[in-house]
């Protein structure tokens, strides 16, 4: 009986110690659904950035006249001309 008891004890404490961990897993876990949820409100709010910005889908350079002398810049370009 003294076996049970001491067996008994030992289980209820390892079990403790195991909800505490699901318990502070699970915290975490929330937080991080809160901060993905607040993502997607942000990105929500980009969206027609984001399909305005998908026209241009290249990258060009042109050489032009900088403040040290030529240089290239590169700029945004699409192959789709304004008005088509």
């Amino acid at each position: 009986m003294w076996l049970l008891s001491s067996f008994k004890q030992v289980y209820a404490s390892q079990m403790t110690k195991v909800n505490h961990a699901v318990t502070s897993v699970q915290t975490a876990q929330s937080k991080d659904v809160k901060g993905i949820e607040s993502l997607n409100q942000k990105y929500d709010g980009m969206s027609g950035i984001v399909s305005a910005i998908a026209a241009f889908n290249m990258t060009c350079s042109q050489d032009l006249e900088g403040q040290n002398g030529p240089t290239r810049f590169f700029f945004a370009c699409s192959e789709v001309k304004p008005g088509s």
